[in-house]
């Protein structure tokens, strides 16, 4: 079973709520758990173009490229699609390796739309943050379910994939299906 969770963090502070970074922290940890409080790498929802740049360009550890196929503008100040993935860099070669990240700005809208945290990531995952990998969200009788996401999802069925909404959480659960089993993909959003 392969899981990719969406997601978001930083250690900075954003929108007046203190991040938890995913690569350092259970982000159920925190009392407090909201979406706005995560932080991936120092990506986090609602982070604007040119400051995420300098985060994703300026990391030694990982690769990133713009999604030709998906973006429409890498302008700072268009307010069109821009999508980035994000892999590990091969230690040694110095070439993209894994898959660990996909950030959306959606049209329109001036910061991260959605953080999707690909497979790779669960092995900097912490505590109850490493079960979002396994499809646990999906258990109604799980930790997760009982604490911090309480309503049922909205389920959207598709002919390879079902997508879990937890909107008032700001999480998607993509269950894909494949031959062997299914793979989850998970991310944080701003919609609701």
């Amino acid at each position: 079973m392969i899981v990719c969770l969406v997601l978001i963090f930083t250690a900075a502070r954003s929108q007046g709520i203190q991040k938890t970074e995913f690569s350092e922290k259970d982000i159920f940890s925190n009392t407090s758990f909201h979406i706005l409080g995560i932080s991936v790498f120092g990506l986090y929802i609602g982070m604007d173009k040119q400051a995420a740049r300098k985060l994703l360009f300026h990391n030694e550890n990982i690769v990133t490229e713009v999604d030709s196929n998906n973006t429409k503008s890498i302008s700072d100040k268009d307010l069109k699609e821009l999508r980035y993935y994000v892999y590990s860099k091969d230690n040694t070669t110095g070439e993209k390796s894994s898959s660990l990240l996909s950030i959306i700005w959606k049209n329109g809208e001036t910061g991260i739309s959605r953080i999707v945290l690909f497979n790779a990531m669960k092995y900097k995952a912490f505590g109850l943050t490493k079960q979002l990998f396994t499809g646990e969200l999906l258990n109604p009788y799980s930790v997760l379910r009982k604490q911090y996401f309480t309503k049922e999802p909205t389920v959207n069925n598709g002919e390879y994939y079902n997508t879990y909404y937890f909107s008032e959480q700001g999480f998607e659960l993509v269950e894909y299906k494949e031959k062997q089993g299914y793979t989850y993909y998970f991310a944080l959003t701003n919609q609701k």
